[in-house]
């Protein structure tokens, strides 16, 4: 199945900001990531090995910047992902959220769908 990256978005974005959210914002980096943030990190090509992180970087928003470009390199050198989990309540990622920030990135347009799946 397959999803429009900036429906995704939306919604992802919408949890993140909502009052009240369980967790602090984008990993505990408090505001989001930007576009710019991202570009400046492809710029000089501050990227890192993709690694599991286990909450272990929740508030380093440099380590959160260079995962998604990272993720976002991979793209545009032909790479593909697995498919981003959502929660079958609401469409909000349950897992893969560097994934859909580097989609969203590339989405200049809005016409990007990615494929998805639903927590079991």
């Amino acid at each position: 199945m397959h999803k429009q990256v900036a429906y995704l978005w939306e919604l992802y974005y919408r949890r993140e900001t909502a009052p009240g959210y369980e967790r602090e914002a984008f990993w505990y980096c408090r505001t989001q990531i930007t576009r710019e943030d991202i570009q400046r990190s492809l710029n000089v090509g501050n990227f890192h090995p993709v690694i599991e992180n286990d909450g272990q970087f929740n508030g380093d928003r440099d380590w959160h910047v260079k995962h998604i470009a990272t993720f976002v390199n991979f793209l545009n050198n032909g790479g593909s992902f697995e498919p981003i989990k959502l929660n079958s309540s609401d469409d909000t990622p349950s897992n893969g959220c560097h994934r859909l920030y580097a989609y969203w990135y590339l989405d200049r347009d809005g016409t990007t769908f990615v494929e998805v799946t639903y927590e079991q």
